[in-house]
């Protein structure tokens, strides 16, 4: 008999079979506007080993695109990440850093996928440096959000040509374009980045061609 306790998986078993992969550990870094909405997708898909890193708390202009309440403020955004996290999937395996991580070492030894959800050009870069030197990381994503605007970056680190492509996409902050603070983010730009992070991720998954490089734009019309 089914354990009515725990979320049953039935309806999404012909997209995915969570079972054959739930033992591949996710690294997320960056648990605000996109690592919050990946962190939670993942783990009501039925993933279970997780690996989350942010140092900030979360604050009140935090709750309109971030997955939290008026309850998480203040909290730590790993450790509001995780409580949802387990609302939603008991059975997750969460480990987590509260450090910023160019201090304290890279955080995702036993990781095979690196999610970067990070806002710093430098950060970004540090991150998939440690990514080329851990010979366990098989899969990097890097997401990318201004305002109306997203970006997805897919690497398979096992292939040298891949990974010299995404470093031509590498450049320092001051170069980066400037937006206003007001016009940074919004909820549908994040879910849309979140739910494509999260369909690259099954891809990997059922050994399908990935998407090296995805453009999000509002901006412009999205159903023809």
């Amino acid at each position: 008999m089914p354990d009515i306790t725990k979320p049953d998986y039935l309806r999404q078993s012909g997209i995915i079979s969570i079972e054959q992969f739930k033992d591949n550990r996710i690294s997320i870094i960056g648990c605000g506007a996109i690592g919050s909405f990946v962190a939670t997708s993942l783990a009501k898909m039925g993933l279970q080993k997780f690996m989350l890193c942010d140092m900030d708390k979360v604050e009140a202009h935090n709750l309109p695109n971030q997955f939290f309440t008026i309850n998480d403020l203040n909290k730590l955004k790993v450790d509001a990440t995780k409580e949802k996290m387990l609302e939603f999937n008991p059975d997750c395996d969460i480990i987590w850093s509260r450090d910023k991580i160019e201090e304290t070492g890279f955080p995702s030894k036993d990781c095979n996928i690196v999610i970067s959800c990070v806002d710093i050009m430098e950060t970004r870069k540090y991150i998939f440096d440690e990514c080329k030197r851990n010979k366990q990381v098989q899969l990097f994503i890097d997401t990318r959000m201004a305002g109306l605007q997203g970006q997805l970056y897919v690497v398979d680190m096992t292939k040298k040509k891949e990974i010299k492509n995404y470093e031509k996409s590498l450049f320092s902050s001051k170069d980066a374009v400037q937006i206003r603070c007001t016009e940074r983010s919004i909820i549908f730009t994040v879910l849309g980045i979140a739910s494509l992070v999260c369909n690259q991720i099954i891809k990997a998954f059922k050994c399908e061609e990935l998407n090296n490089f995805i453009t999000l734009d509002y901006n412009v019309p999205q159903l023809i």
